[in-house]
C-alpha cells in the first residue's frame, strides 16, 4: 500500500511519514504540488495525503489534478485551521464536492490515521499496477446526507461486497458526481442539509431521468400518506426505514441494481 504524502513543511512531512511507516505503508514525499503531480503520473500510489495550505499549488488545486488522472483515488486533505462553531463549513463542502475528506489537524494524529485506514477501507483500494486490466464495472453508490458519522459502518460493508461508495451533502455535488461519473445508484436521506430530498430528486431526475434512487426513511414518515404521494409522482418505488442493518441496506441495493427498478 503505497501513500503520497504532500507537505511543506518538513517538520510535519517527517512526523506523518515516520507514523505511517510504522504502520507499513510505502511513502513517497513531496513538499509541494508540482512534484506531487509528477510522482504521481511516474508510480502508482493507492492513496494520497496532503496539506491543505501550500505555496504555489494548493492542496484542494493539487487534488483537483490528481483525481484527473485518477478520479477513483482516496485523497485526504488536512488543515491548520480549526474547524468552524456555527455549523457551516465551507472548507468541507468544497472538499466533498470533489470527493475528497477534509482533516482538522487539531484533533490529532490519531485520529487522522484512523480516517485514513476507514478511507482505505471504504474504498477497497488495491495496489494492482496501473497497467494491469482494469476490473470489470463494479456498483457505484452515491451516498447523500450531511450527516456522514452514521453512515461509517454501511460505507465499510458495502465496500467489503466491493460497491464503491461516494458521498455528497448539497445540490452542487451531487450534479457533479452524476455529471463526472457513471454512478450506478444513489442512497438519499429524506432531509439534507434542511431541504426535501424530494426537490433534490427532481432536480437529479432532471439531470437523469434513469437513476436509480432509494429513500431513507423514518418509521413514522413511511406511514405518512403525502409522503407516499410524493414518492409515487416521483417514480421512487425504492425506500429502506431508519435505522437500517448495513446488510438490509447491501440486499436492497443489489436488487435495484439487478432489477433495474428506479
Amino acid at each position: 500500500m503505497r501513500i503520497l504524502l504532500i507537505d511543506d513543511s518538513m517538520v510535519i512531512r517527517s512526523m506523518l511519514r515516520d507514523t505511517l511507516l510504522k504502520e507499513g505503508y510505502e511513502i513517497t514525499e513531496t513538499s509541494n504540488g508540482h512534484d506531487a503531480i509528477k510522482a504521481f503520473k511516474e508510480q502508482t500510489h493507492d492513496f494520497v495525503l496532503s496539506d491543505y495550505e501550500m505555496p504555489d499549488l494548493t492542496g484542494m488545486e493539487t487534488a483537483r489534478e490528481l483525481k484527473k488522472i485518477r478520479p477513483d483515488v482516496g485523497i485526504i486533505l488536512f488543515t491548520a485551521k480549526s474547524p468552524p462553531v456555527d455549523g457551516a463549513d465551507p472548507l468541507r463542502t468544497e472538499t466533498e464536492e470533489l470527493g475528497v475528506q477534509l482533516f482538522y489537524k487539531n484533533v490529532g494524529l490519531p485520529n487522522l490515521m484512523k480516517s485514513i485506514k476507514e478511507s482505505i477501507a471504504a474504498r477497497k483500494i488495491t495496489s494492482a499496477p496501473v497497467a494491469k486490466p482494469a476490473a470489470p464495472a463494479q456498483i457505484t453508490v452515491l451516498m447523500v446526507t450531511d450527516s456522514l458519522a452514521p453512515l461509517a459502518e454501511a460505507r465499510i460493508h458495502l465496500s467489503a461486497k466491493g460497491i464503491s461508495v461516494a458521498l455528497a451533502s448539497n445540490s452542487p455535488a451531487i450534479s457533479t458526481w452524476i455529471k463526472s461519473n457513471k454512478i450506478s445508484l444513489i442512497v438519499m436521506d429524506n432531509m439534507v442539509n434542511k431541504q426535501s430530498s424530494f426537490v433534490i430528486l427532481k432536480e437529479i431526475r432532471a439531470m437523469d431521468k434513469n437513476i436509480k434512487v432509494i429513500m431513507t426513511v423514518t418509521a413514522q414518515e413511511e406511514q405518512l400518506a403525502g409522503a407516499a404521494m410524493k414518492m409515487a409522482q416521483l417514480s421512487l418505488t425504492n425506500f429502506i426505514v431508519k435505522p437500517y442493518a448495513a446488510d438490509n441496506l447491501y440486499k436492497m441495493i443489489s436488487e435495484v441494481c439487478k432489477n433495474g427498478a428506479r
